[in-house]
């Protein structure tokens, strides 16, 4: 190997070394600031500061499913600045059931560029269309990070009000911002909505005693045997407790019933 292509390995080692810590620190600097945000718009402000560094200056945080735990039905543009008018219209078509990037995130749950789904050659002209109408009004170099959590599916979308061919995009560190995000706006959702009495609590007093002790690990019959009730009786309750939590089981519930205050593990 000579000199000068081993100066140049080296040369760009240590540049990569240097943005990753560079990279680092800002993502440092955007958590702590993220974790002091006192509202949603504060929040979007500040995670566009930082992915500014990266080229992007819209954000969309949209919930493919329910999110019963903080009262959110599924839908797009739950919050951020894409344009208003662009949204309104894909409502309208109802292009959730079609997009083509929704479509992919709900089979992969790794960030990627929008414009690798225009290269499905399974897609409907339709579907095409949904995307390069998006870049019309003003969305370009998109990106789309989906974001899984055992309360439901998610996703933050980024973009570019210019396009940039020479843009380099970081998908990692750009799904950090976006988990980090979507954690923050739910902490957030959560803490409004327990101040405004939303989440009223629809659990008995019974109902709320056998989730404390769920919380805590007991099965069933180790609960039963605390509360002096049968291992049937203790099921009917949870039964009902997930009923009213609209939850598939007891994981699901405990979260919910924690994160709403409704229990509390002392």
């Amino acid at each position: 190997m000579s000199v000068t292509i081993f100066f140049f390995q080296l040369l760009r080692a240590l540049i990569y070394l240097y943005w990753g810590i560079i990279m680092a620190q800002h993502f440092e600097n955007y958590v702590s600031l993220a974790n002091k945000a006192k509202d949603k718009d504060e929040l979007n402000q500040i995670l566009l500061r930082f992915t500014a560094n990266h080229g992007f200056d819209k954000v969309i945080l949209c919930f493919d499913t329910d999110h019963a735990h903080i009262n959110i039905d599924a839908g797009v543009s739950i919050t951020g600045n894409f344009c208003p008018d662009f949204i309104s219209y894909y409502k309208a078509h109802n292009y959730s059931k079609v997009d083509p990037v929704l479509a992919r995130a709900r089979l992969d749950y790794n960030a990627f560029e929008w414009k690798e789904t225009v290269k499905d050659p399974d897609l409907t002209k339709q579907q095409r269309s949904i995307v390069y109408e998006c870049n019309e009004a003003g969305h370009n170099d998109g990106v789309y990070v989906p974001i899984m959590r055992y309360n439901g599916l998610a996703g933050v979308g980024l973009a570019r009000s210019q396009k940039d061919t020479d843009l380099k995009i970081d998908l990692d560190i750009l799904t950090a911002y976006c988990n980090h995000f979507y954690d923050s706006f739910v902490r957030l959702h959560s803490d409004a909505n327990r101040k405004s009495g939303i989440f009223k609590n629809p659990l008995t007093r019974k109902e709320i005693e056998i989730l404390k002790w769920a919380a805590e690990g007991k099965t069933d019959h180790a609960i039963g045997e605390k509360m002096f009730i049968s291992d049937a009786t203790v099921e009917t309750h949870l039964r009902h407790i997930y009923t009213k939590l609209k939850v598939p089981n007891r994981t699901a519930a405990v979260a919910i019933a924690l994160s709403r205050r409704f229990i509390n593990l002392s």
